[in-house]
């Protein structure tokens, strides 16, 4: 199930329209094998403006199809112990910017009398269902209890990419490594430092990111040098332009 919702006040800020987008997405899609929530079935749209913040009367109905659409292709319901609702409502307050330790989780749950093997459960399902985010793999003591983290250091790296192609001189010319990113999508952990937020020390760091980021597939690796590829930031070609 795929839906996006834009920024109704922010549509001109682009220099693709959103039916220019929507017909890019669409062939993305449904040259695969993904399911897609579409608002309007005629028009074929995954991405429509709305405005969250103060929503209209449009914004309301469009929010109230969504739901009724989700509810009907999600019709079973989630079981769980009301204890793991507590618990995720005392991680995302006691958190640090979104994000906690797993140690710190773990004593947070313990007030809760959720330990050991409960507490690995209770876990496993705020991740499952994407309530958290965590990367035993890569990140194993790190917990993302608002998933707007990750989402958020992305968005940052495209809305940059974005802003150096409207403004291609700017602040460029000196700086080699802003010339690789904004023509060929290169970065490195030099750049992520150039966006400071939700950083933590010891906690969630630049290199931490380009983990994550290499593991979920987000970024490839280019070089022992620390140049990584992110694909999202190429332009996009039809299949004409790639037989070329």
């Amino acid at each position: 199930i795929i839906t996006v919702g834009t920024h109704r006040d922010a549509v001109g800020r682009c220099s693709e329209s959103i039916k220019e987008k929507n017909q890019q997405l669409m062939e993305l899609l449904e040259a695969g094998s993904v399911r897609v929530l579409c608002n309007g079935e005629e028009l074929r749209e995954a991405i429509f403006a709305v405005n969250g913040k103060t929503p209209g009367v449009e914004d309301k109905h469009v929010a109230k199809v969504l739901r009724q659409k989700i509810v009907s292709l999600c019709p079973e319901l989630i079981k769980m112990p009301i204890a793991w609702f507590g618990l995720e409502v005392l991680l995302q307050r006691s958190s640090h910017d979104g994000i906690l330790s797993l140690v710190e989780c773990q004593v947070s749950a313990k007030k809760l009398h959720i330990e050991g093997d409960a507490f690995s459960a209770a876990l496993h399902h705020l991740v499952h269902n994407n309530v958290f985010l965590h990367y035993p793999e890569v990140l194993p003591q790190t917990v993302f209890c608002d998933p707007q983290v990750v989402l958020t250091k992305m968005t940052e790296l495209v809305e940059y990419h974005h802003k150096l192609k409207d403004c291609p001189d700017k602040g460029v010319a000196a700086e080699r490594d802003l010339v690789k990113f904004r023509d060929h999508g290169l970065l490195s952990v030099e750049l992520l430092n150039k966006f400071p937020k939700h950083y933590t020390e010891g906690l969630f760091t630049p290199q931490d990111l380009v983990k994550l980021l290499v593991s979920v597939g987000a970024i490839a690796t280019i070089s022992d040098g620390g140049v990584y590829l992110m694909p999202a930031l190429l332009p996009h070609l039809d299949s004409g332009q790639v037989s070329k």
